[in-house]
């Protein structure tokens, strides 16, 4: 005998070759309410962080506005009310939320500064607050489609923004205040938006509706060129070629030919030095041949600085496996150690690496758990796309954990290339992660299955996920 312990749901969702009935089916229809209590909230929420519209609000309209922070007191009373609370602590990211943070409360009495790392505890904590609200506040697709469209219009309306106040500061485009203030940051929050521009275009039902998100991604796309970041440069060519992945053929010649016109745009929009960076993506010996001006010379120092920030924060996780130097506290160990001993003075600087930096400040058992964290979101999202691409009638299911798989995927690459671990991108993402797989569990087992196909079991069937029993080929 064959036992299977596929839990019912997912049973539902796995066809290797649907019959007929199910090729000529509709797409999934949502069978609960619209959208949960509170998710328009999350929705406002999630649009401002990403699109850093209170660093406008504040710099450039009122000086200090707390919209954030009031909207999160706001989402914490309707998840206590609503059960959102008990459905997010209750999951695997959370308990390694939770580990992580116990982690580095032990990692801050043995840091080189504890009440700099007590600072960064208090911001992460946020954070945290971020995953329970985007986990708790996302019940059905439909809310987990909404919360991506949100932050697919945030990147958009950074954009828009950028257009506002962008300025050229040392050949580099940027905000003239706030958080994206600085090129890379700027190119960061534009490209992790481009998922869901993709998934704006293809959930659309109209033809204004798919141009829309369309022009929304191509604006964006333009955007992060003139930045000079090479991080946000890698990031887009990344996404770009993987959302194109899954099309047709035809479809793919044309995302390549507006690929070409997107990158002559950025191109003509961009300055000497924004190129000039993008040349040291290559080699080292391209590096030595740009320093003809200061600002290209600057460049290249920028990129010998970061392959020596990488090597020294391998060095103090070497020092300090267990607990690091301190949450935070790299930049403050090693420009403390290098002023005792006469080395060469690397600035206080980042690791520019999420990876070294949790690993050198809070130790290699904090590391384990946030590329847990991360990788549970990838296989996560990876599992329930390669499902429900089999089945037309699972299509959005399919666009939105695709979309989900090339955010998190993107966010990888930035990660190993600038310091992200204590910034609210994972705990989203994996909040987003949690609320959509329980959104498909909860839906595919309420939805009525195609036909030809067999009903699953009741959510509340507690003996659905028992091994079943099929008799062996003889």
């Amino acid at each position: 005998m064959i036992l299977s312990r596929r839990p019912a749901w997912r049973s539902a969702m796995a066809s290797q070759r649907p019959d007929p009935a199910v090729a000529g089916a509709r797409p999934l229809a949502p069978t609960g309410p619209r959208h949960s209590p509170g998710n328009w909230l999350l929705v406002i929420i999630l649009f401002a962080i990403f699109s850093r519209l209170p660093d406008f609000i504040a710099a450039y309209v009122i000086p200090w506005v707390p919209i954030v922070r009031i909207l999160s007191v706001l989402a914490l009373i309707v998840l206590l009310l609503s059960g959102g609370m008990k459905r997010a602590l209750f999951t695997f990211p959370a308990l390694l939320l939770i580990a992580f943070t116990f982690w580095l409360m032990v990692a801050t009495p043995f840091s080189v500064w504890p009440g700099g790392s007590v600072d960064l505890l208090s911001s992460w904590s946020k954070s945290v607050l971020f995953f329970v609200a985007t986990a708790g506040l996302i019940v059905t697709l439909a809310d987990c489609e909404r919360a991506l469209y949100a932050i697919g219009w945030a990147s958009v309306g950074a954009g828009l923004l950028t257009l506002l106040v962008g300025a050229t500061v040392g050949g580099r485009l940027q905000w003239r205040a706030g958080t994206l203030a600085n090129s890379n940051d700027l190119a960061l929050f534009l490209v992790l938006g481009l998922p869901a521009c993709f998934l704006l275009a293809r959930n659309a039902r109209s033809r204004p509706g798919k141009l829309a998100g369309a022009a929304g991604g191509i604006l964006v796309a333009v955007l992060v060129v003139p930045t000079g970041s090479r991080m946000g440069l890698l990031m887009l060519v990344v996404t770009c070629v993987v959302l194109a992945l899954p099309t047709r053929f035809a479809t793919k010649i044309k995302l390549a030919f507006l690929a070409l016109v997107v990158a002559l745009i950025g191109l003509l929009y961009s300055g000497e030095v924004a190129v000039g960076r993008y040349h040291t993506l290559f080699s080292a010996e391209q590096e030595e041949d740009l320093g003809t001006t200061q600002s290209l010379e600057s460049a290249a120092a920028s990129a010998r600085a970061r392959r020596e920030l990488l090597m020294k924060s391998i060095e103090v996780t070497l020092q300090h496996p267990i607990v690091g130097v301190g949450p935070g506290m790299f930049s403050v160990a090693v420009a403390g150690r290098n002023s005792d001993v006469g080395a060469e003075d690397l600035g206080w600087h980042q690791t520019h690496n999420s990876f070294t930096q949790v690993s050198s400040e809070c130790g290699i058992p904090a590391l384990l758990l946030w590329v847990v964290l991360l990788v549970y979101c990838i296989r996560k999202n990876f599992r329930l796309w390669r499902i429900a691409r089999r089945r037309p009638d699972l299509e959005r299911i399919a666009n939105v954990s695709y979309s989900l798989l090339v955010w998190v995927g993107v966010f990888t690459i930035g990660a190993m290339l600038t310091s992200l671990a204590y910034d609210f991108f994972l705990p989203v993402m994996a909040g987003m992660t949690v609320g959509f797989s329980s959104a498909v569990q909860r839906e595919l087992l309420l939805a009525p299955p195609p036909a030809g196909q067999p009903a699953a079991a009741p959510a509340g069937n507690r003996w659905a996920a028992l091994p079943v029993v099929r008799k062996a080929a003889v």
